[in-house]
């Protein structure tokens, strides 16, 4: 599964970029976390799209990367019955280059009419 950052306009239409931030569900519930939101993004209302950016200055402007974005290793399992089980992990300064990236978003999307943003 996985979770897009998507903006809307006050009337509720699609605002569309030129890029996108597609990210694994894990992925995203743990960026949300980091930024100081609640993690549960599926169940969330759309917030302003001034907050989410409040949340992306607070990650770059503080040290949370310093103890978020260390990297989780890649692992692999063998698990009962044979079955293997790859969790790819996560490269260091991941959630810093997402952040960076929907800086970039959050500012074209406000230059054409977002008011609100949520992860879909």
């Amino acid at each position: 599964m996985s979770a897009s950052l998507t903006f809307v306009t006050d009337a509720g239409r699609l605002v569309l970029t030129d890029g996108d931030l597609n990210l694994s569900n894990s992925n995203a519930m743990a960026l949300l976390s980091a930024l100081g939101f609640d993690c549960r993004f599926e169940e969330a209302p759309a917030m302003a799209v001034e907050e989410f950016e409040q949340g992306l200055r607070l990650f770059r402007d503080s040290e949370i990367a310093r103890y978020v974005d260390g990297g989780v290793p890649t692992k692999d399992s063998v698990l009962a019955g044979g079955a293997r089980w790859i969790d790819c992990g996560r490269a260091e300064g991941y959630f810093a280059n997402k952040v960076a990236m929907a800086q970039q978003l959050v500012t074209e999307a406000k230059g054409k009419g977002a008011v609100k943003c949520y992860f879909a």
